[in-house]
């Protein structure tokens, strides 16, 4: 490893929690946090899509939704909360997903705004799944105007410094 790479990596980590708190300060997403499988990184707002139980099964269904609503305006990046324990279609089509442990519902969806500093949560039952265009609408209607101003500056360069990092 070269010199300047050893450099870059040991300013990496001694810059990621200050560039984490930034993003968050900012009310962005965490650095690095995945957006999908096709998706640039970018300075969008998160929304907690949080799927009841039996929802989860049509992963088909809940992910033509959710990867249509973020294509129609690129305008959140959706983290996925999974109330039984299946995980694998998701992830694999690169969605950050949560499962909701022994703390119950409403204490994992709190966590899971917290550490995403997520701006909306979207419930998702399996009828929901029935009429995609209903759940791409509540989607998209979920996530406020890009914010203005010293806030959003402050996100930006956040986003800036964590392009800059390896």
């Amino acid at each position: 490893m070269s010199a300047v790479a050893v450099v870059r990596a040991h300013v990496g980590r001694a810059l990621d929690p200050v560039v984490a708190a930034l993003a968050r300060l900012g009310g962005g997403a965490p650095p690095g946090l995945r957006r999908g499988a096709g998706a640039a990184p970018a300075d969008v707002a998160v929304v907690v899509v949080h799927l009841r139980a039996g929802a989860e099964e049509d992963a088909d269904g809940v992910l033509a939704a959710v990867t249509a609503a973020r294509r129609a305006g690129e305008t959140f990046t959706p983290v996925l909360l999974l109330e039984r324990p299946a995980l694998a279609p998701y992830r694999r089509a690169g969605y950050a997903v949560e499962l909701v442990g022994p703390q119950g519902v409403a204490a994992a969806r709190e966590e899971a705004v917290r550490t995403y500093a997520a701006v909306a949560v979207v419930e998702v039952s399996p009828c929901d799944v029935e009429s995609p265009g209903d759940l791409v609408d509540r989607l998209l209607g979920s996530v406020p105007p890009p914010s203005t101003g010293p806030v959003a500056a402050v996100r930006r360069a956040a986003r800036a410094v964590e392009r800059l990092l390896p």
